[in-house]
């Protein structure tokens, strides 16, 4: 489940820029005219519509620093290879991303 919550995450931000007009989302899926982008333009038709304008002028604007902060250049993008990192869960015990590749799905 922790990979649907990193990847909802990233779907949200994605959402996010979109709806403050600084980022226009590539096609997902080849629906770039289909539901999915359907949906995006009705919540930012919404959000501007129902959000007031400061909040919306102060959207767009951090959302220009983060674009200039060079941020999306720096992401990962899909097929990247992630580094090795090794975290404790909540026992305290060491887990390491190498030995849960090497067990593959649960």
């Amino acid at each position: 489940m922790r990979t649907r919550q990193i990847r909802l995450s990233g779907l949200f931000f994605a959402i996010l820029l979109a709806i403050s007009g600084t980022v226009e989302l590539p096609a997902i899926a080849d629906e770039a005219e289909g539901p999915v982008q359907s949906r995006l333009d009705e919540l930012k038709e919404q959000s501007e519509s129902q959000v007031p304008a400061d909040l919306l002028e102060a959207g767009r604007k951090g959302t220009e620093e983060l674009m200039a902060s060079g941020i999306l250049e720096r992401a990962h993008k899909t097929g990247d290879a992630m580094q090795a990192f090794t975290l404790e869960d909540a026992h305290g015990n060491s887990v390491s991303s190498k030995q849960l590749l090497s067990e593959g799905p649960r």
